[in-house]
């Protein structure tokens, strides 16, 4: 792994010890075993020739030095994890393109009105529709999902009932 890579992480750990106090703690949050954590620790403090933190047996206090190195680097390791957020959050939208088919007067009347909503909600995802009531090769026309108002007879297709339509479009 990169040099970057290492000093990130070395100060996110960092971070994570002069926040809990606690070396195991801080493994612990980090799922990372102590020893890894005490070694980085050592590694950073190598790095920085400095010593960052006074440890007992019992307590981890900041240094001085190591309280102006919190002030610097706490909003990085911060900003980054809101980033790694962001990403992980945004890879896991739903995206790419839904094909629906289904008869005209039902898109208009109450599919249509929905699609704003839905597309502010998934923006990531966008509509070919087919709006005809004949019934289409499925498969053939690379159709998603199709909205009908009858049963099925195509046994290769996977058809469920959504509901009942009780009012006249």
């Amino acid at each position: 792994m990169s040099d970057a890579y290492h000093a990130l992480h070395d100060l996110v750990i960092f971070v994570e010890v002069a926040r809990t106090r606690s070396f195991t703690q801080s493994a612990n949050n980090l799922t990372l075993s102590a020893a890894t954590v005490s070694r980085r620790i050592q590694a950073l403090k190598r790095l920085c020739a400095a010593q960052l933190f006074n440890r007992t047996t019992r307590h981890v206090e900041l240094t001085p030095l190591g309280v102006q190195f919190l002030e610097r680097c706490a909003h990085l390791v911060d900003q980054a994890k809101l980033v790694r957020s962001f990403l992980t959050s945004e890879s896991q939208l739903p995206s790419g393109n839904l094909r629906i088919s289904m008869p005209v007067d039902l898109g208009r009347s109450i599919v249509g009105p929905m699609l704003p909503a839905f597309a502010k909600r998934y923006p990531a995802i966008t509509f070919s529709l087919d709006l005809a009531s004949d019934v289409r090769d499925l498969l053939k026309s690379k159709t998603d999902i199709a909205v009908r108002l009858t049963e099925s007879k195509d046994e290769s297709v996977v058809t469920r009932r959504i509901g009942w339509l009780n009012q006249a479009l």
